[in-house]
C-alpha cells in the first residue's frame, strides 16, 4: 500500500489514462473534484483500475459538511 497526496490535476490525468477518456473529458472531470477527496487506484504489473473516486466520508457529518469545496 502506498498513500499519495496530490492536487486534482494529476489525479484527473491518471484517471484519464486508466479509463481512456479524452483530454476534454479529463478537464471537465477535474472541475468536479472535491477538495480533500479520497480516490483509490489499484496498480499491479498486469492492470490499473479505479477502485473509488472523489469520496469525502470525512466530511459527511453535519458539523463538517460546510467544509466541502470544489477545485
Amino acid at each position: 500500500r502506498v498513500a499519495m497526496v496530490s492536487s486534482g490535476g494529476p489525479i484527473t490525468s491518471i484517471i484519464g489514462v486508466i479509463t481512456g477518456m479524452p483530454p476534454e473529458s479529463s478537464i471537465e472531470l477535474n472541475l468536479r473534484i472535491k477538495n480533500t477527496a479520497i480516490s483509490e487506484l489499484v496498480v499491479t504489473p498486469k492492470r490499473m483500475a479505479v477502485l473509488s473516486f472523489n469520496e469525502t466520508p470525512h466530511l459527511q457529518l453535519p458539523a463538517t459538511q460546510a467544509l466541502l469545496t470544489y477545485a
